[in-house]
């Protein structure tokens, strides 16, 4: 007999996340007085801060960054409180402070521990091919539902390449970036590929493709975007003419959040029969109704009680030490028996399931061959579940279970 929802050894939530930037210290003495960096700080100019900032060693580099936020930013006291901010209040600070929206959401992949001021302000302005970045959305919730690439990078990037939880084998490449940059009430803008919107999550990498710096120009004397200028300009209406046949021609998703069309056509060809029928239809509920899970499991859980069916397993190996399965996974016979609406685990060595497993539900194979699976998954706490491509030669699978 089937056991409901059954639950071998996987306990704790699932969330995939960038190490956050560390609370920085008071620089005031016990006696209140301040520190003379700090002091330096709020009475240069911005041209000064650059040069004093760029003058501290590598070690200061982040907290260094950090101070000029905390002590130039009217309304943050940290850093870390932008994770708090709702996303018209982030938007309203990237208009006053083009960039922060960068620096505050990635960080460069070059091996460096901390980020120096002088290029984290070069690399928003002045871009170069080849630049590296990995996604940290900071558990800012709607950010990390919301925000896209086209909201964070500058204008002149208008090609990028994203790797999925950094993965090479589940890269994206965009074919055109719409828009100048994201902004409040706009929802067309941001970068695609044929499969229609390319969204970003924290452990996603970013790189940079070569960028156009004919898009700089479209600024008014202040030095902030002119998105009038652009939108009346040659260059923009030709990118707008090209962007409604580029929509008109294909069904695709065109928002970070997926439209119910847009999940109808993500869950469109998908096949399975009886019971596993019913578990795909409850994932394409679930998914149009944005409902959450406390951690993995338990959203995996919920679409199989809307579905109204148990689970059998019928294959476990977590009979290993730590996060890595090592040959502790499915065979290739068992990998073919894999059908839509399975449920699954993927041992992708989180931090949070003492086997770093993540619950899923199997919905098919994107490649076989290179056993690239097309996977429904609450990717974290409290997060809305989202249909993800899973490769499973690196996160091999280590539960499977049938729907009853």
């Amino acid at each position: 007999m089937g056991l409901e929802a059954e639950k071998p050894q996987q306990q704790g939530p699932e969330k995939k996340q960038s190490p956050e930037p560390e609370n920085q210290p008071d620089t005031s003495d016990v006696d209140g007085t301040k520190d003379q960096a700090e002091t330096d700080l709020e009475s240069c100019t911005k041209k000064e801060a650059r040069r004093l900032l760029g003058k501290h060693d590598d070690e200061q580099d982040r907290q260094n960054v950090t101070n000029y936020i905390n002590t130039r930013i009217e309304g943050i006291e940290r850093v870390e409180d932008l994770r708090t901010l709702s996303l018209e209040q982030l938007f309203d600070l990237e208009e006053k402070y083009e960039g922060i929206l960068f620096y505050a959401f990635t960080d460069f992949m070059d091996g460096r521990a901390k980020l120096d001021f002088p290029r984290w302000e070069e690399a928003y302005k002045n871009p170069k091919s080849g630049d590296k970045f990995v996604v940290n959305f900071l558990g800012n919730q709607e950010a990390y539902d919301k925000l896209g690439a086209g909201d964070i990078l500058p204008p002149s990037v208008r090609q990028i390449t994203v790797l999925e939880d950094g993965d090479e084998e589940r890269k994206r490449v965009s074919e055109r970036r719409i828009g100048l940059k994201g902004r409040v009430g706009d929802n067309r803008s941001g970068f695609f590929d044929e499969e229609g919107y390319m969204p970003i999550f924290t452990g996603d990498v970013i790189i940079i493709g070569e960028p156009d710096n004919e898009f700089n120009k479209y600024r008014k004397q202040d030095g902030k975007l002119d998105y009038t200028a652009y939108e009346q300009s040659e260059l923009g209406q030709k990118e707008a003419k090209d962007a409604e046949t580029f929509f008109a021609n294909r069904r695709i998703q065109t928002t970070k959040q997926p439209t119910p069309e847009d999940i109808d056509e993500l869950m469109r060809g998908i096949e399975a029969e009886g019971n596993g029928q019913k578990v795909v239809n409850a994932v394409n509920a679930a998914l149009k109704e944005g409902m959450r899970g406390d951690h993995c499991w338990d959203w995996v859980n919920k679409v199989y009680k809307k579905a109204g069916v148990s689970s059998r397993r019928i294959y476990q190996d977590l009979n290993y030490s730590g996060k890595k399965c090592g040959d502790h996974h499915a065979s290739d016979e068992l990998m073919g028996k894999l059908r839509a609406g399975d449920w699954v685990y993927i041992n992708n060595q989180n931090r949070y399931d003492e086997n770093g497993c993540h619950s899923a539900i199997f919905l098919g194979w994107i490649n076989e061959d290179r056993q690239i699976a097309k996977m429904a998954s609450c990717p974290g706490s409290g997060k809305k579940g989202r249909i993800t491509r899973e490769n499973l030669k690196k996160q091999p699978i280590t539960y499977i279970a049938k729907p009853l």
